[in-house]
């Protein structure tokens, strides 16, 4: 009577018993109690033989009887992986009313049992290799990600804690930081983790995101168009609607990991903000997400710091703009003081000089206190910004005439006729155009519509704009050259001040004002130029830029 025979057979016949038990019983009340409680040996004899059946054989495997931990061990755990398959497995009553609810008519029930009896291995056996390659597959798909998951975070915790390091540090290796130095270390802390401490829990979201295969709803994933579009990633960005959604569903579905999560996000926004805390936090979220993250040794923070200062070197040797030069000098020369590295914002690069002035040698101190106090001034960082947009532009002119496309301001000859075709007409127009700034695609779309000189005057601003498609600016500057108001302008300007000396003089006063303060200005500029050249020499040789003693 034992195994897979044995209990179908013993399945058969109660299944003949409860049948006789229910003719005996007729429609009383009697007889409906015995074929429910015949029902219910019959259910009950199935899942003890199952449980029997699957304890014989996980007590033969385990090779030790009623020994605990013999030899070949592996009993639990195997018992276990036993019950699990057994979960899968379909019953024969199940199987029998399967059949009789998809065949039409009746069928009788020996017929039934006969049939159950046949199938029930061959369906249960399929059974389990489906669930098991589901089960496969999902963990697959996981696997992939999931290791993904782990290096990224992995490099996170190793730059979060080089950061940390060198926050406690601020003066140098082995120093402690001063009094004075509190309300900076508390402001790199912040951004710290607000930025990097916020990229990491992001991940550990979309890690669990993925796990659990859910989908964010319509009204928080269409708030954030990056996000939504990369809403597959392990390393999309979260908004905070969506990571609070995303905490509420696995407080619903894994507790455990909804606790470590919860609190590496009050690590982060919690009043008191600790660096320290937050990675003792970090490593209790990755615990709970089945992650791992190595500790990080001193030869790693070494070669962490080395690498990057050494990619900062680079940039600075090819960086033409006084601004990321100053800052770049700065952050290279600190790390080279405190055998750190900053993760600051551009505000407080000024704040860090303050540690670096008993650091440098006279000459570059010099330069940098000379190089922060016009980076300053208003004028300066105007001109900066002026000189930033010119060459903008001037390389997209370039990039638009390298690609043979003629855009506005474009100059391709004083007179605008390379290209243009319709040789002899708008001559005077053409002659006019760079002087009054009027593009080649006004030009262009003026010769489409069949005009000449001639038709010019009697054109305005509205008909340009309405009938030819011109924009309203290159409209008012086409009416201003044919109607030479320019130097209509300037004449009507001179013959002013020649009636009214006193106005003569005022406006001879401002011209002068502007020519001095625009002299200055370009002073400023050249020694700003001058003191970011002295600080990317600093900045690329920077054991030379420092006293010996730091």
């Amino acid at each position: 009577g034992r195994g897979e025979r044995g209990q179908m057979r013993k399945e058969k016949k109660m299944m003949r018993k409860s049948k006789k038990g229910g003719k005996k019983g007729g429609k009383g009340k009697r007889g409906g109690e015995a074929e429910q409680q015949q029902q219910n040996e019959l259910e009950a004899l199935q899942v003890s033989s199952s449980s029997s059946s699957a304890n014989t054989r996980s007590s033969r495997k385990a090779g030790g009887g009623k020994r605990k931990g013999g030899r070949r061990g592996g009993g639990p755990s195997n018992r276990s992986s036993k019950q699990q398959q057994m979960m899968v497995a379909m019953p024969t009553n199940v199987i029998i009313e399967t059949l009789r609810a998809s065949w039409e008519g009746q069928l009788d029930t020996d017929f039934l049992i006969d049939v159950a009896t046949a199938i029930r291995g061959k369906v249960n056996g399929m059974l389990r290799a489906e669930v098991e390659n589901l089960r496969h597959s999902a963990e697959s798909k996981h696997r992939g990600v999931h290791e993904q998951v782990a290096t990224a975070l992995q490099e996170l915790y190793d730059h979060i804690t080089m950061y940390h390091n060198s926050i406690q540090g601020l003066r140098g290796k082995n120093v402690a930081n001063l009094p004075a130095d509190q309300g900076l270390a508390n402001t790199l802390t912040t951004y710290l983790l607000k930025t990097l401490g916020i990229k990491a829990l992001d991940i550990l979201l979309n890690n669990e995101l993925l796990y659990l295969n859910l989908n964010l709803p319509e009204n928080i994933s269409s708030s954030s168009s990056s996000s939504s579009s990369s809403s597959s990633s392990f390393a999309a960005t979260r908004t905070p609607q969506q990571r609070a959604w995303i905490l509420e569903q696995l407080a619903e579905r894994r507790r455990d990991v909804h606790t470590g999560l919860k609190q590496l996000n009050l690590a982060i926004k919690g009043a008191a903000q600790d660096s320290e805390q937050f990675l003792n936090a970090l490593n209790l979220a990755t615990s709970v997400c089945s992650l791992r993250l190595k500790k990080v040794d001193n030869k790693k923070l070494r070669n962490l710091i080395f690498n990057i200062r050494r990619e900062m070197i680079t940039k600075i040797g090819a960086e033409e703009d006084p601004r990321l030069i100053f800052q770049y000098a700065v952050l290279i020369l600190h790390s080279q003081m405190s055998s750190g590295m900053l993760h600051t914002p551009s505000k407080l690069i000024p704040q860090i000089t303050v540690i670096l002035e008993t650091k440098l040698r006279p000459d570059g101190k010099r330069a940098m206190q000379r190089a922060q106090e016009l980076l300053a001034d208003d004028a300066v960082i105007a001109a900066l910004a002026s000189s930033r947009d010119k060459k903008k532009e001037g390389a997209k002119e370039k990039k638009a005439k390298k690609n043979g496309a003629g855009g506005e301001g474009n100059d391709q000859g004083d007179n605008y006729d390379d290209g243009l075709g319709e040789e002899g007409k708008l001559e005077n127009l053409r002659s006019a155009a760079k002087k009054f700034g009027i593009s080649r695609d006004t030009i262009s779309k003026l010769l489409e519509e069949g005009m000449d000189d001639e038709d010019m005057p009697d054109l305005t601003v509205e008909d340009l704009i309405d009938d030819m498609g011109i924009p309203e600016a290159q409209a008012n500057l086409v009416v201003a050259a044919v109607s030479g108001e320019g130097e209509e302008g300037a004449t009507t300007v001179e013959e002013d001040n020649k009636d009214s000396g006193g106005d003569d003089a005022k406006v001879k006063s401002q011209q002068q004002q502007q020519d001095e303060e625009e002299k200055e200005t370009a002073d400023k500029i050249a020694e700003l130029q001058k003191c970011a050249g002295e600080l990317k020499k600093m900045g690329s040789e920077p054991r030379k830029a420092l006293l010996q003693d730091s």
